[in-house]
């Protein structure tokens, strides 16, 4: 971080920036830099420890990055070779969009914006497949939580392209993982099956487990089998629709992550109240109320709560 804040405040504060050819950016750029290089040093990234001061700092330099014209301008009179503001660009709100979820909630426009003009520097700069991949999947979320389901499903789907491209399953997987969601939540059950079949046929435990850190906090594959143990139940096929909702237990507690085991025990709930089957139902409670309570406040109580 050091260096990189060292290379910006020369590159921002040398002649080319703030020379003749850019006086009526003058102000706009040094700030730009100041606001940058403080951002980078206190903020520091990696820790995502986010205060109000901090946060202020990374969104003001990113708002004036906005103010340059033309980010691919400016990296043609640097030269091949030199410091790329769309490439600094691509970073920039690429972390803002995280931080800002912090800060203004999931849903803001403030985020929205961040991700959207993310989407739009990876694509002047033609970056791999595997680097557009998380922008797109924070844009599919975006939507999916404010419930725009246009929007959602479009992005899925370009996350879907994307997975195709890259060649690697950790893509494909999550695409498919975004896809049923959205399906699964505007009443498309059968293709909401078809993606989940995709992603139980391509997971491996060792390989893509890892996941659950990634993407939405859980796993896909515990996930997808809850998932298709409610379609089973909806369908009226208790054997089934039970014996698939036991496999996503069996994995989140082989795989040890608290967040998927809410999944399934919330869908251990929901797939007996499918079946009409209120004693089971109820029996079920106390394990999802187990698994809720263990990763703290979630909504997924309030389900709970409300079937008991």
């Amino acid at each position: 971080l050091g260096s990189l804040a060292g290379c910006l405040f020369r590159r921002f504060t040398s002649s080319l920036f703030l020379g003749r050819r850019l006086s009526c950016c003058r102000r706009q750029t040094l700030l730009l830099g100041q606001q940058i290089v403080i951002a980078l040093l206190d903020l520091r990234l990696e820790r995502l420890r986010l205060t109000e001061r901090r946060a202020s700092f990374l969104a003001k330099g990113a708002d004036l990055l906005l103010l340059v014209p033309s980010l691919a301008q400016r990296d043609a009179r640097l030269g091949e070779g030199s410091f790329s503001f769309c490439v600094f660009g691509l970073r920039l709100q690429t972390k803002r969009g995280p931080l800002l979820m912090t800060r203004e909630g999931i849903g803001s426009k403030e985020v929205e914006a961040a991700f959207e003009r993310a989407a739009e520097l990876a694509d002047e700069l033609d970056v791999s497949p595997e680097k557009k991949f998380p922008i797109h999947w924070s844009r599919w979320y975006l939507h999916a939580q404010r419930t725009e389901h246009a929007q959602a499903r479009a992005a899925a789907e370009r996350m879907q392209e994307l997975g195709r491209q890259s060649g690697q399953s950790v893509f494909t997987i999550e695409a498919n993982h975004a896809v049923w969601t959205d399906a699964w939540h505007y009443g498309r059950i059968p293709d909401a099956r078809v993606a989940i079949e995709a992603v139980l046929g391509e997971y491996d435990r060792h390989e893509h487990a890892g996941l659950r850190y990634q993407f939405g906090n859980h796993d896909p594959c515990v996930c997808g089998y809850a998932h298709l143990g409610m379609y089973e139940a909806v369908m009226a096929k208790p054997e089934t629709a039970r014996r698939l909702i036991m496999k996503a237990h069996s994995l989140a507690d082989s795989i040890e992550h608290p967040p998927s085991s809410v999944i399934s025990g919330v869908c251990s709930v929901m797939g007996e109240v499918l079946l009409e089957a209120p004693e089971r139902a109820l029996a079920a409670v106390p394990v999802g109320r187990e698994a809720t309570g263990r990763v703290g406040s979630t909504g997924y109580g309030l389900w709970i709560d409300m079937i008991e």
